[in-house]
C-alpha cells in the first residue's frame, strides 16, 4: 500500500504523520491509508475519549476508532465511516492480506487483471494508468471494478469480493444561526451547496483552518462568501 500525501495537518518531515498508519486489534494488525480531509477529528478525539498520540494528522482518528471497537470487521468499519465527517476513501490491509475499501465521496479507481489475479488502485484512472504504462502491466487488459459511495468492499485473500454499505453524511454539519429569529436551526441545503461547502472545507484545511472553525463561523452568521474571503485573506 502506497500513499502520496498533500499535507493538510502534521508536518510530512515527521514520518509518524504519513500514511499508511499502523493499527492493532485483537487477532490482527492492519495498515490504513486515507485520501481526503476529515473535519471533525478533534471533536471525535474529545467525545470518544481517544488516546492522545504524537500523530498530528486528521486521518489517524480512523485508526483509533477501529481500534476502540477491538475488531476489524464490516461493522467496525461502518461505525468508523459513519462517525467521521469530510471527504474520504479509506483503504485497509490486514496481516492476513484481507483488503478493504471504504468509499465516501472521494474518487477511486480499482481495476483487476483477471489473468494475473492482481488488483491495482489509485484515486483516478488517469493517475493509475500513467503509472501502469511505465511497467509491463501496460500490455495487460484490466477490468474496472465499481465501488459506490457508501460502500465497504472487502477483497479476501482468495479473491472473493464482499460488499457492505454505510450511511453517508450530508457533509453539511453543524447548527446555523437564523439571524431574524435568533435561534439555531438546520436549513435545507441543496446538493450543490453541500458540494461547495465540502470543497471550501478542503481548501480551508490546506490553509490551516479546521472544519470545526468553518462550522463555528457559519453558526455566527458568516456567509460562505465571507468565509472564503477571510481564509484567502482578501
Amino acid at each position: 500500500m502506497g500513499h502520496s500525501r498533500m499535507t493538510t495537518q502534521g508536518k510530512a518531515k515527521y514520518n509518524r504523520n504519513n500514511h499508511p498508519f499502523a493499527g492493532n486489534v485483537p487477532g490482527t494488525r492492519f495498515a490504513l491509508a486515507h485520501n481526503g480531509v476529515l473535519y471533525n477529528d478533534r471533536t471525535l478525539r474529545r467525545e470518544k475519549k481517544l488516546p492522545k498520540t504524537n500523530i498530528e494528522t486528521d486521518s489517524y482518528v480512523a485508526v483509533q476508532l477501529i481500534e476502540q471497537q477491538g475488531a476489524l470487521t464490516p461493522a467496525s468499519l461502518k461505525t468508523m465511516a459513519e462517525a467521521v465527517e469530510g471527504s474520504f476513501v479509506f483503504t485497509v490491509l490486514d496481516e492476513e492480506d484481507s483488503f478493504w475499501f471504504v468509499k465516501g465521496d472521494n474518487p477511486l479507481c480499482l481495476e483487476q487483471f483477471p489473468r494475473l489475479g492482481l488488483y491495482v488502485y489509485a484515486s483516478t484512472r488517469e493517475i493509475l494508468h500513467m503509472a501502469l504504462e511505465k511497467t509491463w502491466l501496460g500490455r495487460e487488459k484490466p477490468v474496472q471494478i465499481s465501488v459506490d459511495g457508501g460502500e465497504i468492499l472487502n477483497i479476501t485473500p482468495e479473491g472473493t469480493r464482499l460488499s457492505e454499505h454505510f450511511a453517508q453524511a450530508s457533509g453539511f454539519g453543524g447548527w446555523y444561526l437564523n439571524r431574524r429569529g435568533g435561534h439555531l436551526c438546520t436549513p435545507y441545503v441543496s446538493r450543490a451547496e453541500r458540494q461547495y461547502l465540502r470543497e471550501l472545507k478542503n481548501i480551508a484545511a490546506c490553509l490551516g483552518y479546521s472544519g470545526e472553525e468553518i462550522d463555528a463561523m457559519l453558526a455566527e452568521g458568516w456567509s460562505t462568501d465571507e468565509i472564503e474571503e477571510a481564509i484567502y485573506g482578501y
